[in-house]
């Protein structure tokens, strides 16, 4: 299984209160991608093959691969990632394709990236090729990787943005966060655009659960405007629209999570044996998942925090920004 590098020493020794972190690498690309300050390009096989090497010493628990990798520079890093004992996570290059990745195990597809490239015209917001949808559903389905759809991510409209810009939560992200997003070239589709994409996704997202595919739970955090820890429970409601129940849609960020990287049971259970991290929430939130906006309390490593106690920590944080 994974190790937890990203975790700090000092949470790992019970002295600071903390989360466990499964991180991934930096993306690596080709040169001339769009996100070249993140996901820092190989100039060939052998650099795609010595960067790998490099992950893997610093402790990276995945390697990630970006949009414009080609051919010989995937192939190297599966391979190298495969010696160094590190699960390969990511996109799906554009220039390797979906059946390639299928055929390679990379072991996390995000966006929904292949579906894209290969069955929707034009890419965001297009008319979908739905037989080959379902073929390549049922293909994944018959595979190992898991698919992270991003609705809220991929689907975001302007006007979401700007309500997330001037939102009560905002409050809570840092000053350097803020600028990243103001920098950041993603602030939202027209809304046209927007209501498409989100259709889409949540077509997608659909078609791979009927098929018996593998989904995760995630939104990008930290990209477009997109809050991290809030915008969970806008994702919870794009798997409810796609079909999934509300177990369905909770399993995906819990148990499913854990025996994606090879940990069931150590966590996203409450079962005896389990890491105590856990939600109490007013109500079954089978019922209702908007209830798990309003916690009670955590526990985070058998440590309970009472929800007057998460609002002290948000007012903290908060005040720590300065005025």
């Amino acid at each position: 299984p994974p190790r937890e590098g990203g975790t700090h020493p000092e949470v790992t020794a019970g002295e600071i209160l903390g989360p466990a972190l499964l991180v991934a690498s930096p993306g690596i690309d080709a040169p001339g991608g769009v996100w070249t300050p993140g996901t820092p390009p190989v100039a060939d096989g052998a650099e795609a093959r010595e960067r790998v090497r490099a992950h893997a010493a610093v402790g990276y628990d995945f390697i990630k691969v970006y949009n414009d990798l080609t051919r010989e520079m995937y192939d190297a890093i599966i391979d190298e990632a495969a010696v160094q004992g590190i699960p390969v996570v990511g996109h799906v290059p554009r220039r390797v394709g979906f059946a390639r990745v299928l055929e390679a195990r990379q072991l996390t597809l995000e966006h929904l990236i292949g579906f894209h490239l290969e069955a929707s015209t034009p890419y965001t917001g297009g008319t979908l090729d739905l037989p080959r949808i379902r073929q390549f559903a049922a293909q994944s389905a018959a595979g190992v990787a898991w698919h992270t759809p991003t609705t809220e991510v991929d689907g975001l409209s302007q006007a979401r943005a700007q309500a997330i810009r001037t939102g009560e939560e905002i409050r809570f992200v840092s000053p350097g966060m803020r600028q990243f997003f103001t920098d950041g070239f993603h602030h939202g589709l027209p809304a046209a655009t927007a209501a498409r994409e989100e259709t889409n996704q949540e077509v997608m997202t659909r078609e791979v659960h009927l098929a018996g595919g593998r989904l995760l739970l995630g939104t990008d955090a930290g990209f477009g405007w997109i809050l991290p820890g809030y915008s969970i429970h806008e994702e919870l409601g794009h798997f409810r629209h796609a079909g999934l129940t509300a177990w369905e849609a909770l399993r995906a960020g819990t148990s499913d999570a854990a025996r994606s990287v090879g940990q069931a049971g150590m966590w996203g259970t409450v079962t005896t044996g389990a890491r105590a991290d856990l939600i109490l929430v007013p109500g079954n939130p089978l019922e209702d998942l908007e209830r798990l906006r309003t916690p009670s309390g955590v526990m985070v490593r058998g440590q309970w925090l009472s929800a007057g106690t998460l609002r002290q920590r948000l007012e903290a944080i908060r005040a720590s920004y300065g005025p």
